[in-house]
């Protein structure tokens, strides 16, 4: 029985974790009116791509989705706890940006969601190598779009989708 056990016991700690490219102890805080909370789950999501522009979308979560569940579906639903998700795009010769800003879920927030724009929630340095994009996310403690005080300030490494 000793030996059954343990290969089960190895799976079910690797499943949590298969969903989710890059996992760590923390990814950084999110603060939301002074509240911070750890997000420990990025992912990169693939969409298709509109008028010769690729897109995706980048969700950083303080859960990891389920198994078989879009980590963007189940960050606008509010089932990954705390999140920030933004969609990028990618030009043509040129590099992944947000231009429009991020949409936001949190335990302190009032409304479902919120949104802060991308003169306030700053993704800079985005590099892609060697199959992972990575890229530094700030956003200064004032007021965002919603009229709530966001702060955080992390330093992204995602694999590629």
């Amino acid at each position: 029985m000793r030996l059954t056990l343990r290969p089960l016991l190895a799976i079910s700690l690797l499943l949590p974790f298969a969903a989710c490219p890059a996992l760590a102890a923390s990814i950084g805080s999110f603060a939301l009116n002074g509240k911070n909370v750890q997000l420990t789950c990025a992912t990169l999501v693939p969409m298709p791509g509109t008028d010769g522009v690729m897109r995706m979308v980048l969700v950083l979560s303080e859960k990891s989705p389920k198994p078989g569940v879009e980590a963007n579906t189940a960050s606008t639903q509010g089932e990954l706890g705390a999140s920030l998700s933004a969609v990028l795009l990618k030009f043509e010769g040129e590099n992944w940006e947000n231009s429009t800003g991020f949409s936001y879920t949190h335990p302190d927030l009032k409304k479902p969601s919120g949104y802060c724009d991308a003169s306030a929630c700053k993704l800079e340095r985005i590099e892609v190598n060697g199959g992972e994009f990575s890229a530094h996310l700030v956003a200064e403690p004032v007021a965002g779009s919603s009229g709530n005080a966001l702060a955080f300030d992390m330093n992204l490494r995602v694999k590629m989708p």
